[in-house]
């Protein structure tokens, strides 16, 4: 098994359990907050905490998911080692995408002739970054 691809899937799992752990307690926390809100008649601090709590929930999600996949539930670890599983095929498609996509770029980059200017004043002087 490849060490770096495992420790590269392993991360990325880690990163989305730990968006669902954040989002758990996101909820949680917010009803504490609007509790309070409620009880010392400051509400706007409420709004302020929640709007900040949710743009750092919202990088956290962007970390975890860049791919936004939809897949939920991480109730144990067969299902992280699953996930692990996945996410090592995942990389390896897209490295093996990559390589055949530059592969290709290599063995079909045409070579495009120059066209000369024909000049109607012979006394200019053309330099390399005046032709097309």
């Amino acid at each position: 098994m490849n060490r770096k691809l495992y420790k590269a899937a392993y991360n990325n799992v880690l990163d989305k359990k730990y968006f669902y752990r954040h989002l758990i307690i996101f909820v949680i926390g917010n009803f504490v907050l609007f509790f309070l809100s409620l009880q010392s008649w400051t509400p706007s601090i409420f709004y302020l905490l929640t709007l900040i709590w949710i743009r750092a929930l919202a990088l956290h999600f962007a970390n975890a998911y860049p791919e936004v996949v939809k897949d939920f539930g991480f109730k144990n670890e067969a299902a992280e080692e699953k996930e692990i599983d996945k996410e090592m095929k995942r990389i390896k498609k897209r490295q093996k995408a990559a390589k055949k996509r530059k592969d290709r770029q290599e063995n079909t980059s045409p070579e495009l002739p120059l066209k000369p200017i024909f000049a109607r004043d012979t006394n200019k002087n053309y330099e390399d970054r005046d032709l097309v």
